[in-house]
């Protein structure tokens, strides 16, 4: 019954072992690439990304963070947009 759900979730007729580790790698893998835009993963891609979308710029300098975060908590607005 399990080796079933796994081969549907896999997309295969039946089960071997290691099918469950290489679907969730491939969808790991392709969710990461979806996420930062890019062909190929770098380690940092994910932290890179999450900050752009946080301070909201291209490139990313010392303090950028910090300046955004404190903009949000003592700009008055209850959701950090201005």
């Amino acid at each position: 019954r399990v080796k079933d759900s796994v081969a549907d979730f896999c997309g295969t007729d039946t089960y071997v072992p290691g099918d469950l580790s290489k679907e969730l790698t491939k969808r790991t893998k392709s969710g990461i690439l979806k996420y930062t835009g890019k062909d190929s993963y770098q380690f940092g891609d994910i932290t890179a990304k999450a900050i752009k979308n946080y301070t909201g710029k291209d490139d990313y300098q010392f303090g950028d963070v910090t300046k955004k975060l404190m903009g949000n908590l003592f700009s008055g607005k209850k959701d950090g947009k201005k």
